[in-house]
């Protein structure tokens, strides 16, 4: 089967253009487009990754089937055979490495690393090969115990190391760290240079899951301003800053720019040469506390190096009086968290990020955190959001405007059924009385403008009778001024303010989002489920950047808060889940994933964005692109959801567009459902023919095999192809047309 698609966005060039203008013009465009990080690179690798370490002046401790660990005698320096193909890996490579000062190099040769609060409340690095600590090692079979002490600072603790099979974990044992002193521990770095390298001395990549996923290949040094640094499953409001885009130039406000991707999974890895080597990193405890950090070639030193750090504290605003004004300080008291990172050490075909996704989402099954779709026939989902009431600003007072009632929304499903979508996922965003940004929070009555509740189960039950299902729209996560009562319902951050997200631009009805106590979305959650039951829920603001809620007497820390979230979707009975943004804490109660990243957030360092979120979750949820109406919709984003295996979104409504003027959804431009129908029905059939073949079934591997063409092998047998290039190309014998695709194999 070939599903070839066709140039939907070209712009119209003047009537003298020659056929061969448009046609370089068409080349450009593609390889622009295919070069950039918004997609991976076909690199071939050509180099043998040859270990610059070796084992003199070590010795042998800890031993397995698989590795061997061998540590620098009274230090925790350490090297890491694998004896399947006798790669060695290490930190730093000798007693005085290229391009490191004193300070860096006890860094990079460090069993861990600390940052820490002075008594002046500035901040400083030590490690375990600083000149004051001591080290004390206990010896088991295959157990390692460090216990460091940091003399001079007044902080000690212990770390345990264990071997077992192809698995390395590091672990801080559990109450051992202590503060004796006026220097507090902030954050700590277990092994930071492991798998480093020196510019492209060795070929090969690290991953971070930025986004859907990105790889940072070894170069030659750059200037870089910065590295990557970000926490696991998002920001936490109620202690970090809620930075925005600021100083841009711009002629208006920054409304329009948007935060970078969260990091998706407690994950990353290392790769030395392509199908090679490779280390895959998983962070197994205290995960709410951290952070993925890597550097470039080029930023600060001329390696590439990459770790997780675990924050015991961070720096606050704190008020010093009524007025608000205030100094930074540290978080007086210390995280209670267990810091514990797993290293799985592979080779050859397992060595690199596309099996190393199927490997992680093969752990997630055991635990139980993902599990396989059972309902795997039919046709694809499509998924269409429909705005049915929201608020509008008025020159004396506020009104509620209806933009699509129950009869309306039905008229377009009807549509949509006669263009052979019949598969449909529907919300409902203001479906409740006063609107969307009108109605109380935790609000669960039917809006009497938008329809009767005898109608809307009469709607529900069509949908659901041709395959579909309906879903309720609700902002659990977040609220505006007029919605909320911030005494009772807003969650309160380290500083003693209400935590809220505020955009710059006074010309927006609601430029503050108050952030939601923990316990308070909970159970409004839990209440719409009951009040509306027999009703999907679709749910916003409440998967990523969980918070620590520091109201006093009620405070939530950020792993409760976790818990308490996940805890309420998997008690929704009767209902299904799906959920914008959803970090892993939550996959298992949560039936489909909306507004999927489809690429890194293309730092100038992360040179691809791969699929390894989508291969994780394949198989186990369904999960959509971003509203392709609102700047996804192009030949390349069709052709992107094909490559990732998502599914269409948009958002839509009765009304006109400009209806939505000076109303909180002023943009969102373009909804109007007559303007979009045909493109809705043209990107869902593309989508459709090569997608139909593979429902249910998971990604086994993702690979580009030429410039601009992905291949993409799934468990039942079927391998779709995908050319980006504005001309045909040839693979393995498949000619794959230009801006199209090949579905092959499989019993589909």
């Amino acid at each position: 089967m070939v599903l070839m698609l066709t140039a939907m966005c070209a712009a119209a060039l003047p009537a003298r253009a020659a056929e061969q203008e448009n046609s370089e013009i068409a080349v450009k465009t593609s390889q622009a487009e295919i070069r950039s990080n918004r997609h991976a690179q076909y690199i071939p690798e050509s180099r043998t990754a040859v270990s610059p370490y070796g084992l003199d002046g070590y010795m042998l401790r800890l031993e397995s089937e698989v590795l061997q660990v061998w540590m620098k005698e009274g230090s925790g320096q350490v090297r890491i055979l694998d004896k399947r193909s006798g790669y060695i890996w290490g930190l730093s490579q000798d007693e005085k490495p290229q391009e490191l000062n004193k300070t860096w190099y006890q860094k990079a040769s460090s069993l861990c690393s600390i940052v820490y609060y002075d008594g002046a409340g500035s901040e400083n690095q030590a490690s375990t090969e600083s000149p004051d600590t001591r080290l004390d090692f206990a010896y088991t079979e295959n157990s390692v115990e460090c216990h460091v002490d940091m003399d001079t600072l007044g902080i000690s603790f212990t770390v345990r190391m264990q071997l077992e099979g192809e698995s390395l974990s590091l672990k801080v044992v559990e109450g051992s760290m202590e503060e004796s002193g006026d220097c507090k521990i902030k954050e700590l770095s277990f092994l930071p240079f492991l798998g480093s390298t020196l510019e492209d001395e060795i070929p090969g990549y690290f991953f971070v899951p930025d986004g859907c996923g990105a790889l940072m290949r070894f170069q030659k040094a750059i200037t870089y301003t910065s590295g990557i640094e970000g926490r696991i499953y998002g920001k936490d409001p109620g202690i970090d800053s809620l930075m925005e885009a600021t100083n841009l130039m711009a002629s208006r406000g920054n409304d329009y720019m948007v935060e970078e991707n969260v990091m998706t999974l407690p994950v990353f890895a290392i790769v030395h040469g392509d199908g090679q080597n490779g280390i895959m990193a998983i962070i197994d405890s205290g995960v709410e506390q951290a952070y993925i950090t890597a550097s470039a070639s080029g930023y600060l030193t001329k390696y590439n190096w990459i770790t997780a750090k675990f924050a015991y504290r961070a720096s606050y605003m704190k008020p010093i009086n009524k007025a608000g004004t205030g100094i930074y300080t540290a978080q007086e008291k210390r995280n209670e968290i267990d810091p514990g990172i797993t290293y799985l050490f592979l080779n050859g075909a397992d060595a690199g990020y596309s099996a190393m996704a199927v490997r992680y989402r093969e752990r997630l099954y055991e635990q139980g955190v993902l599990n396989a779709q059972t309902d795997t026939g039919g046709e694809i989902p499509l998924w269409v959001s429909m705005i049915c009431s929201e608020i509008k600003k008025g020159v004396l007072f506020d009104t509620l405007e209806t933009f699509t009632t129950v009869e309306q929304g039905r008229t377009i499903t009807e549509d949509l059924t006669d263009r052979g979508i019949t598969n449909l996922s529907v919300a409902l965003y203001g479906w409740e009385k006063g609107g969307l940004n009108g109605a109380d929070y935790g609000e669960t009555a039917l809006e009497r403008r938008v329809g009767k509740r005898s109608a809307l189960e009469d709607w529900r039950n069509l949908i659901a009778a041709a395959g579909g299902e309906l879903y309720l729209y609700k902002n659990a996560g977040q609220a505006n001024e007029d919605q909320v009562n911030k005494r009772l319902q807003t969650a309160v951050n380290m500083s003693n303010a209400y935590v809220a997200y505020t955009v710059d631009n006074s010309d927006l009805m609601y430029p503050d989002s108050y952030v939601i106590k923990p316990g308070t979305a909970a159970a409004a959650i839990q209440k719409v489920n009951r009040d509306m039951e027999g009703y999907s829920l679709c749910l916003d603001n409440m998967g990523n950047a969980p918070l620590s809620d520091y109201t006093r007497g009620e405070s939530v820390t950020r792993k409760e808060t976790m818990e308490m979230l996940a805890d309420v979707l998997g008690s929704l009975e009767n209902s299904h889940a799906a959920v914008f943004d959803p970090s892993q804490y939550l996959w298992s109660g949560v039936d489909t994933y909306l507004d999927i990243p489809m690429s890194s957030s293309q730092y100038i360092f992360e040179t691809d964005s791969v699929p390894f979120l989508q291969m994780v979750l394949r198989g186990a949820m369904d999960y959509h692109v971003p509203y392709m109406n609102l700047g996804f919709y192009s030949d390349y984003t069709i052709l992107k959801a094909i490559e990732y295996g998502a599914y269409p979104a948009f958002i839509v409504a009765d009304a006109k567009s400009y209806e939505l003027a000076d109303t909180p959804l002023e943009n969102m431009f373009s909804v109007n459902y007559e303007d979009w129908s045909d493109n809705i029905q043209n990107a869902y059939e593309k989508i459709r023919g090569a997608l139909n073949a593979v429902q249910g079934a998971r990604i086994t591997k993702h690979e580009m095999v030429a410039v601009g063409v992905a291949g993409v092998t799934y468990d039942n047998g079927v391998t779709i192809l995908i050319n980006y290039n504005s001309a045909e190309v040839t693979c393995g014998g498949e000619t794959v047309p230009a801006l199209g695709c090949v579905v092959k194999g499989g019993t589909r």
